[in-house]
């Protein structure tokens, strides 16, 4: 019986395998087919050629440090320095100036993957994976020459190897989230959002495994690899939070100038407009989306899978209320949570299987239960078809 199990076990994750493999040539021909046949992208694009055509990586860093009209700028280096030395190969290719966001945003869809399965298991990672993979706000950013596929890219990282972290304590996984988390915050200042999300849930995590060390519930030595990464992080980032305490306030994005301040307001024209941009475009795929990310919920409690649950909900939340508190010169833009939409739909996606288990369920096999979930999953996407079309249809207004 436990042979007959490992090797279901090991058949499973080759199934895994094989469809990751499928989705990732799926998400590559989506963002890849028509990468290299638009013209540069208006101011953003554009900002990055000027950051890059530099004599040397300290004039970069300097560029990057710097907005066009000579005022400091709150933009961050990461993935400047990492374009810059394809810089040369680039030449006036917009093909091979897009190809590292684009094969940044093919990772994106892998780590929604890796991160649903850690945080509810393989098939809701599969299903979010797919969703992701087909979500217009995915595959536009990926087309761009600008920080925030890898913004996605690190956020879910960090999250995924958080989440290991907490449920092995191996000190691969700590070491992996505070290089993650690290990496993210010298990419792009948005990434606070997720620290702050990753640092409450973890900090709450923690307070509650301290209460159970007297009762001997849980091993004290499990706290410190937590408090250790966490301190880590907060070493490494104190240089570049020093600079973001010195700048002017100019806005999330860094490019802009001042302005009135804007504030976001949480009301449901704001939340169905923001979905709207993301992708979701019509009703029916919003009402679908909602409607499956409450049963992952429902589904979470009734299981409960408690951090999973914790750390979901603060990373859905806490940006937007962040945002309804702290007012900016800069409209409200889509592009600054990014990193928001893969776990929203890995959520989906976990009630999404829920559903098709229970829906299985009344087969009373097993396999009913795989083939209501494929069926499921395969009519969610198809409502992504339109929307996909839509974006590559319309012409490509000024980033």
């Amino acid at each position: 019986m436990r042979e007959e199990t490992v090797n279901a076990g090991g058949l499973a994750r080759d199934w895994a395998l094989w469809l990751m493999v499928g989705l990732l040539l799926l998400s590559s021909a989506l963002v890849w087919r028509d990468l290299g046949t638009r013209e540069v992208l208006g101011r953003d694009e554009n900002a990055t050629i000027t950051k890059l055509d530099q004599p040397n990586l300290h004039a970069v860093l300097e560029a990057t440090y710097m907005k066009v009209t000579g005022q400091p700028g709150n933009m961050q280096p990461l993935y400047f320095l990492l374009q810059y030395p394809l810089w040369p190969l680039i030449g006036r290719n917009a093909f091979l100036f897009r190809f590292l966001p684009s094969a940044i945003g093919l990772m994106v869809v892998a780590l929604t993957y890796k991160l649903g399965e850690a945080l509810w298991g393989r098939e809701a990672g599969l299903v979010g994976a797919l969703l992701t993979a087909l979500l217009p706000l995915q595959v536009r950013y990926a087309q761009i020459a600008r920080p925030y596929s890898l913004l996605a890219a690190l956020s879910l990282a960090s999250a995924y190897f958080l989440v290991q972290g907490i449920r092995t304590n191996r000190p691969r996984h700590w070491a992996g989230f505070a290089i993650t988390a690290t990496l993210n915050f010298y990419n792009h200042f948005n990434s606070l959002f997720v620290l702050a999300a990753e640092g409450l849930a973890a900090g709450i995590w923690w307070l509650a495994m301290l209460t159970k060390v007297p009762k001997k519930r849980e091993y004290a030595g499990r706290l410190v690899g937590m408090a250790a990464a966490f301190l880590a992080v907060a070493l490494l980032c104190a240089p570049g939070l020093v600079r973001l305490i010195g700048l002017p306030w100019v806005g999330l994005d860094g490019e802009g100038g001042p302005g009135a301040a804007v504030g976001v307001e949480l009301t449901l024209p704001f939340l169905r407009a923001f979905l709207y941009k993301a992708g979701l475009t019509t009703p029916g795929l919003q009402l679908a989306v909602v409607a499956l990310m409450l049963v992952g919920l429902g589904a979470a409690l009734y299981q409960r899978e408690w951090f999973s649950l914790l750390l979901t909900l603060l990373w859905l939340a806490l940006p937007f209320a962040v945002l309804s508190l702290v007012k900016s010169p800069r409209p409200f833009v889509e592009r600054y949570l990014i990193f928001v939409p893969p776990v929203a739909l890995v959520l989906a996606a976990r009630g999404l299987v829920f559903a098709g288990q229970w829906v299985g369920a009344l087969g009373r096999r097993r396999a009913a239960q795989l083939v209501a979930t494929v069926a499921l999953a395969a009519g969610l996407a198809l409502l992504f078809v339109l929307p996909l079309r839509t974006y590559y249809a319309q012409n490509r207004t000024v980033d």
